[in-house]
């Protein structure tokens, strides 16, 4: 027995509520450096340097392979790969796996 599976999976989050925006660290915070000279020099800082938006769509494809070997080994595999930007994530994340029956 042997033959070969393919799959393709599409998987997203859609922001639908720009409302509900999280935002990391808001707002600044001014500093006061006092220089050598007795002068002092301001400077304000962002709390954060993550950018703000207001949505964080994602958007993957899912490419994978089933393969019988034999009749008591199977071969598979699996990738993940973003279509867009949005969110924190890999942009390539993969498995492999070997399946044997007894």
């Amino acid at each position: 027995m042997s033959g070969v599976n393919l799959a393709l999976e599409l998987t997203g989050d859609y922001d639908l509520n720009a409302g509900e925006t999280i935002k990391l660290f808001p707002g600044s915070v001014k500093i006061v450096d006092k220089l050598p000279t007795n002068a002092t020099h301001e400077r304000v800082l962002d709390l954060s340097n993550i950018p703000e938006r207001n949505r964080d769509n994602t958007l993957n494809a899912s490419l994978g392979v089933r393969a019988a070997a034999s009749e008591r080994f199977l071969l598979l595999g699996n990738v993940v790969l973003p279509l867009d930007d949005g969110g924190l994530r890999s942009t390539f994340m993969s498995t492999l796996g070997l399946t044997m029956s007894f």
